[in-house]
């Protein structure tokens, strides 16, 4: 296969993807010594997907076979994403405050260029974390001085501290749990405007978390549409919370304070020597940047926010349209007055259809027809309308019998009903809600410590990862069996509608 699909994401932006290409080119060579030259970003209708060539994947396996057993390659490697984040967020934090109605074209140019750097040292390495997460899956039984379950791995490789995501989980619930408290269920079905002042008048202590929490964590679920968390928002996610009678669980599941014993007595049990540890130091730092790296981005385009309004105001266009734009196509708008003719067209052509294509590091961009063409002769057009299995890695046990929902995008959460079979590219912690409700969980991507893996696990659902094209196979409705024994997704009945 000439490219392989790395990541698929919600609403994404040619802005950002661009500088994504771009930045991967120049910066992952010098944090693994591998020269990252073909690249392939497609937006259709917003909706991003990165491929990969099969090619690289087997020289990242050859670097991490070599190289993630060495205390040096482990430290650097890891300490320049906690650069990238603090040079960022430390950056887009002065953004946040800054009064961009007083700056003229110049500084606006300067401000742009500076967060695009640094966005793009932060988001070129952004599927790194993924990319080695799938090569460990091949080469760790030859690094460790044995073979471990998925059970034993997931214990090992959990993260030590918990991420602002599970903070942010673990406010929600309490939250709930004191609603609950207060007998204050009834309140929380009135309209919007009554609940709000039956808090504030009656139980402002519990107000005053509701406004602490958007404060605290209101760039949770931020994607580039930028639509942080509101008091609304939060409102509507406490009566659905309501209804969930297993949050007291999960609740003690975060809480819990025997995950480091028991961690300590499975290494002791395992014997594992200086080396395996090493590794699993290693997979256990992995899976924390897996899980803070899409807060830096979150927070990093929240506070840019008032940076683009303020060139797209400049520019007598709205934000969105703005980003269809690269830096450089922006940069000269702006030096030059204004939006040509030429880049409006270019605005509505890459809001259908954007391709970003890396070929030996020279990185082109794509619309319209033009773009049409080249997706066609990069990818092809492949029938799946009469496949009838398809197979994954397993990453939690179980058969179960469902009717398929595809979420693409994290807002599409709210349409899973209970026991339908969750068919998704990754999961990630806004899709937390739907995975409890699922019946089973199918993705096209992941490795052994991938979300939807840790997760899967934890709630005992059937999950069946790494499938590579089990988003373009099922379809809403479709009847399936998944024998997360085996690893395979039977199609038991297609949707016709």
């Amino acid at each position: 296969m000439k490219w392989e699909k790395l990541i698929q994401s919600g609403f994404r932006m040619p802005f950002y993807m661009n500088l994504y290409v771009r930045g991967a080119i120049l910066d992952i060579e010098k944090i693994i010594g591998l020269k990252y030259k073909d690249n392939l970003i497609v937006l259709e209708n917003q909706i991003n997907t990165v491929y990969f060539s099969p090619e690289l994947q087997k020289n990242i396996e050859n670097v991490v076979r070599s190289k993630v057993v060495s205390k040096k390659f482990a430290k650097s490697f890891l300490s320049t994403f906690e650069k990238a984040d603090k040079d960022l967020l430390a950056f887009c934090a002065d953004l946040k405050f800054t009064d961009f109605s007083k700056l003229n074209k110049k500084i606006l140019v300067k401000q742009l260029g500076q967060f695009s750097a640094l966005f793009r040292a932060k988001f070129s390495i952004y599927g790194l974390p993924v990319i080695v997460d799938m090569a460990l899956a091949e080469v760790l039984p030859t690094i460790l001085n044995k073979t471990l379950s998925n059970e034993d791995l997931m214990v090992l490789t959990r993260p030590e501290k918990h991420s602002e995501y599970v903070k942010e989980r673990r406010h929600f619930i309490e939250m709930v749990m004191l609603v609950k408290s207060k007998k204050l269920e009834d309140l929380f079905l009135c309209s919007r405007a009554d609940i709000i002042d039956g808090l504030a008048r009656y139980n402002p202590e519990i107000y005053y978390k509701l406004e602490n929490h958007v404060r605290d964590f209101g760039w949770v679920g931020v994607s580039h549409n930028v639509q942080p968390t509101t008091i609304d928002v939060l409102i509507k996610n406490i009566t659905e919370g309501l209804k969930d009678h297993s949050l007291a669980k999960e609740l003690d599941q975060i809480n819990e304070e025997t995950l480091t014993r028991k961690k300590q007595k499975l290494i002791f049990s395992l014997k594992l020597n200086e080396k395996s540890l090493q590794v699993i130091k290693f997979i256990t730092r992995l899976n924390e940047i897996k899980e803070s790296r899409k807060v830096a981005m979150s927070k990093s385009i929240l506070w840019s926010y008032p940076l683009f309004d303020a060139i797209a105001t400049v520019l007598e266009t709205d934000t969105i349209s703005l980003r269809q734009l690269t830096l450089e196509e922006i940069i000269v708008s702006l030096k030059t007055g204004g939006l040509s003719s030429k880049l409006k067209l270019t605005i509505r052509d890459r809001l259908n259809l954007y391709v970003c294509l890396a070929k030996n590091s020279t990185v082109s961009n794509f619309s319209g027809v033009e773009a049409e063409k080249i997706l066609k002769n990069e990818l092809g057009t492949v029938d799946y309308s009469k496949a009838q299995k398809l197979s994954g890695n397993v990453a939690q046990k179980g058969l179960v019998q469902g009717k398929v929902r595809l979420i693409i995008s994290e807002h599409e959460v709210h349409k899973l009903l209970d026991g339908e079979i969750l068919v998704t590219s990754m999961t990630d912690p806004d899709m937390i809600s739907a995975m409890k409700k699922a019946g089973a969980i199918v993705t096209d991507e992941g490795g052994i410590t991938c979300h939807a893996a840790i997760v899967a696990r934890e709630l005992k659902k059937p999950c069946i990862i790494g499938t590579k094209i089990a988003t373009k196979v099922l379809k809403d409705g479709d009847m399936v069996e998944v024998d997360a024994n085996t690893g395979v997704v039977k199609i038991l009945k297609r949707n016709e509608k």
